[in-house]
C-alpha cells in the first residue's frame, strides 16, 4: 500500500476514465490496493473538454484534500 499520504487528515484519491466500463473498474481495483482507504471509490469517465485533447483509453488519478477554512 501506498504511504505518501500518512498522516495526512482529509485527502482522498479518485479516478477519471476514457477507456470501457470494464476497463475503468479493473484500473480501480488496481488503485485500491494500492490506496487503500484513500480510494473513495469514485470513478468516472472524463469531461468532453478533457477527453477530446487525451483521446479514447485516457486513466487519470487525482488527490482531493478537503480544505479546512
Amino acid at each position: 500500500m501506498n504511504t505518501r499520504f500518512a498522516g495526512v487528515e482529509g485527502v482522498s484519491v479518485q479516478a477519471a476514465y476514457t477507456c470501457s466500463d470494464e476497463e475503468a473498474e479493473q484500473w480501480a481495483s488496481e488503485i485500491r490496493g494500492r490506496f487503500g482507504d484513500r480510494f473513495n471509490g469514485y470513478i468516472a469517465p472524463l469531461a468532453l473538454s478533457i477527453a477530446c485533447h487525451t483521446g479514447p483509453g485516457a486513466l487519470g488519478v487525482g488527490c482531493v484534500k478537503k480544505a479546512s477554512w
